[in-house]
């Protein structure tokens, strides 16, 4: 059966703590900027593995650097704030992207938005999904499971972004086995499932494709053991968290050097 992620009491702090979070800008005042903290996205093909990675790697980020503050995984609870945060039925945030799906008849047949209908538009859904994606990765010590986490948050300093591949034989296997399909219909749903993530790619990045030099590694995980690839991504993080204590340690350069003055 599918894996359904639920909201536990352990992670409502950590809500309250990101619905306060900016969306980061520019200090102007003599406050030096609060350090940024590293965040992963986690891009997959249908069938690599993300549901089975996400908890291991989460775990493990938590063992090396345990923090005041845990590292958590969104994939369902991500939808489940979105939905809750902005007062939208959660069926239409799951949603997002399907290329069959009429919001409008949605929102007739009861998928209410709330006092707001207008969020019944996918435009503004996907804005509200965006904005709560770039508040995780801004808060830091999150993994962003799918929904576009790499595009939303590739401007961003401090994400680490893993692509999982695998050959569809593989993958095929692998989705057989974890929603109890037979072979053809976990095919079918690889086959789907991929239309649909292109169709939304090219909806809202037509101009960026989903080439490889978008992330910082790509794992294929028919090739590497699962301790494997959650070791590597650890790896990254702790890699990146360095680079950017190191950073944060350099002395700040003036915006505006003062000219040398000039004598005769």
């Amino acid at each position: 059966m599918p894996r359904t992620i639920t909201l536990s009491e352990n992670i409502r702090p950590i809500l309250a703590a990101i619905r306060s979070v900016p969306v980061p800008h520019h200090a102007t005042g003599e406050e030096p900027p609060p350090p940024i903290v590293p965040f992963v996205t986690l891009s997959r093909e249908p069938g690599a593995g993300a549901w089975t990675s996400a908890q291991p790697l989460t775990d493990a980020l938590n063992a090396a650097d345990p923090g005041e503050r845990p590292w958590t995984w969104w994939d369902r609870e991500l939808v489940e704030k979105v939905a809750a945060d902005h007062h939208i039925a959660t069926p239409l945030v799951e949603s997002l992207g399907e290329s069959h799906h009429s919001w409008l008849m949605d929102m007739f047949a009861g998928l209410s938005a709330a006092e707001h209908p207008e969020m019944a538009d996918e435009a503004l859904v996907f804005n509200k999904v965006a904005s709560t994606i770039r508040a995780l990765a801004s808060a830091g010590r999150v993994v962003i499971v799918g929904r576009g986490g790499v595009f939303i948050t590739r401007r961003m300093t401090g994400g680490v972004h893993v692509r999982l591949v695998a050959p569809l034989e593989k993958r095929i296997e692998r989705m057989a086995a974890h929603l109890n399909l037979s072979r053809e219909e976990a095919a079918a749903k690889i086959r789907e499932m991929t239309k649909t993530r292109d169709e939304l790619y090219r909806r809202y990045w037509p101009q960026e494709p989903l080439r490889p030099d978008l992330f910082t590694a790509t794992l294929n995980t028919a090739a590497l053991a699962p301790d494997v690839v959650t070791r590597v991504i650890v790896d990254l993080v702790r890699a990146t968290e360095a680079a950017l204590a190191s950073q944060l340690a350099q002395p700040a350069q003036p915006a505006h050097p003062a000219k040398a003055q000039s004598t005769k």
